[in-house]
């Protein structure tokens, strides 16, 4: 007999577990920090962890092995795809790209936006697609989950409310979208506890995987799969290279290295600026660089401007701002330039190469992927080695102060890059079908559906 549904059930009790996350959920990040080390003190879900009244450990777990004792059908039930949040952004948008695709595949697929939805779960929304808002209601979440039970849970970034899909034996999958060097130490602590409650992990790339063994080496390397984000565009200029280079103010026989993103420390344009200033030593050809992006962090930019006043790079820099015409920008240049200190997965860098451009990219995200050993670009090093052994606070530091200890080697990728220019021009068609091969949505959601299958294979075996 499942436990929520036995004589006694849980009357009479508030689920610690619930509250815990609840309250983790509502304060910041110093408060997380507190209740995150009180809470690993108590050994919160243990039978005599104190706090608040609820289940205790025991308890969750006979709740999760009875109901797993009795899985639903794939055939009869849904996919649910779980976010916190589904307003704008990367991973957003990567949710969507998944979700259509399944959903055009004839996959029964509901999302389930724990707290808040937004411009991307309405979106999804208007495809016929069921999206269910929560507001941060567990409560309503189990009773959503015992009436419309999903045969496994496919979470994005979620720590609020996983605890409910492991008590009612819901397989769950989470999928890691960046390299968690950014997480302070209470959400490092929130993370391992979360770990509890996973079966199995797909991350967006090589690297991503990489950091969190590093940082979590208590979690097998099998646990893990690697899938490569989906990309849904196909990049074509609406207007011819000299057009754009007419308007940009750059002479037609120039090399120009673009970068597309945030004007901000974590891109780490400082990096950027200091190669090309170095690399003024080493060739004679005009190299340009072109910034496209706001610059989201003003105390930054005022360092950017400072350098490039300094080594007098005025006339070799160009800032656009934000611009709808990204396409007609990659097409008046002839190299992508990357060297973030981390990254998910770029989707600026996928779609340079979607539009046939070469790149160097730092070992970060998705830089082993889409590089594919030296065949669309040039890997260097990342900024900082041994990353993932910064604190918090320290990595800030070091990435605000402009620590890159890859300098070296990235002139040398850009002076091959010019040297090798007309190699690369012959390989646009290559390179650009790269992307096309590789990452569309149909690939992506099939190798999300292997790891599915493979997890909730081993669920039913236990």
């Amino acid at each position: 007999m499942h436990p929520e549904k036995g004589k006694n059930g849980h009357s009479g009790s508030k689920n610690r577990l619930k509250a815990f996350f609840r309250r983790l959920s509502a304060v910041g990040t110093k408060e997380k920090f507190v209740l995150v080390k009180n809470a690993c003190k108590r050994k919160i879900g243990s039978k005599n962890a104190g706090g608040e009244s609820g289940l205790s450990r025991e308890e969750l777990e006979a709740s999760h092995i009875s109901y797993r004792k009795d899985p639903v059908s794939v055939n009869d039930s849904y996919l649910a795809v779980v976010v916190d949040n589904l307003d704008r952004g990367g991973l957003e948008e990567v949710v969507r790209l998944l979700t259509e695709e399944w959903q055009s595949l004839g996959k029964k697929v509901r999302v389930l936006c724990l707290n808040e939805g937004g411009y991307i779960a309405d979106k999804i929304s208007d495809t016929g697609t069921e999206v269910k808002v929560f507001h941060g209601d567990r409560k309503s979440l189990k009773e959503y989950l015992l009436k419309n039970r999903p045969y496994i849970a496919n979470t994005h970034f979620v720590h609020d409310g996983i605890e409910v899909f492991y008590e009612l034996g819901i397989p769950v999958v989470e999928v890691i979208h960046n390299m968690y060097v950014f997480m302070d130490e209470s959400l490092r602590n929130a993370e391992i506890m979360k770990q509890g409650f996973v079966d199995g992990y797909i991350t967006v790339s090589e690297c991503a995987k990489d950091i969190y063994l590093k940082m979590f080496p208590d979690i097998p390397s099998e646990r893990i799969t690697v899938v490569g984000n989906t990309f849904a565009k196909e990049m074509k200029s609406s207007v011819s290279r000299e057009e754009v280079r007419k308007e940009l103010g750059i002479p037609s026989e120039a090399f120009v290295f673009i970068a597309v993103g945030s004007i901000d420390h974590r891109k780490n344009c400082l990096g950027m600026l200091k190669a090309l200033s170095e690399l003024g030593d080493r060739t004679k050809r005009d190299v340009r660089l072109l910034f496209v992006g706001t610059a989201s962090d003003v105390v930054y930019y005022r360092k950017i401007e400072k350098f490039i006043k300094k080594d007098h790079l005025k006339e070799k820099v160009i800032f656009t701002g934000e611009r709808n015409d990204v396409n007609d920008l990659l097409s008046a240049a002839d190299a992508f330039l990357m060297l973030s200190y981390y990254e998910g997965w770029s989707v600026a860098a996928t779609e340079a190469l979607s539009a046939g451009l070469p790149m160097i990219h730092s070992l970060c995200g998705s830089a082993k992927e889409l590089i594919c050993d030296d065949k669309n670009g040039i890997l260097v090093p990342n900024p900082i080695k041994g990353i993932e052994e910064y604190s918090y606070y320290d990595l800030l530091d070091a990435m605000y102060s402009g620590v890159n200890e890859g300098i070296p080697e990235t002139v040398d990728a850009m002076l091959s890059m010019i040297e090798n220019e007309q190699k690369y021009k012959d390989a646009k068609s290559e390179i650009s079908g790269f992307i096309t091969d590789n990452f569309s949505n149909k690939e992506t959601a099939m190798k999300y559906e292997k790891v599915f299958e493979d997890i909730i294979r081993k669920c039913t075996e236990v």
